[in-house]
């Protein structure tokens, strides 16, 4: 599941990864929200938590997350300013530091611990 984040400081989008994330949980929050911020002209700016009660991708969310930047259009692709992935999960810390180059905009990583530090960053 794919849950909001509120209170992260104007601007900033925040989401949780929570248990596992599926096709429709891609399908139905995620698309969504690229699309409107696209539509509307802002920035992405996004805090993501990835934490220990995350179990992983089914085949299907794993695709859609492959296939959602490269869906993504010239327009789509500039609002990406700052996105921070927030997780002690080494696998993902190593996946994020790989294909970093492959994500528009700026992405960095951050400890779990580290959360108030990721979401200013993602802010700034």
């Amino acid at each position: 599941m794919i849950e909001k984040i509120d209170g992260l400081p104007e601007g900033v989008d925040g989401y949780r990864l929570v248990g596992t994330i599926t096709k429709d949980d891609y399908e139905e929050v995620m698309i969504p929200w690229v699309r409107g911020l696209s539509e509307s002209g802002s920035d992405v700016r996004a805090v993501f938590v990835i934490g220990a009660d995350f179990d992983g991708y089914e085949t299907g969310a794993a695709w859609e997350d492959a296939m959602l930047g490269l869906r993504m259009d010239a327009t789509e692709r500039a609002i990406w300013k700052r996105v921070a992935i927030v997780t002690d999960t080494r696998w993902i810390r190593h996946l994020a530091s790989v294909f970093h180059w492959m994500m528009p905009g700026e992405l960095e990583v951050f400890e779990l611990s580290k959360l108030d530090e990721a979401e200013a960053w993602a802010a700034a």
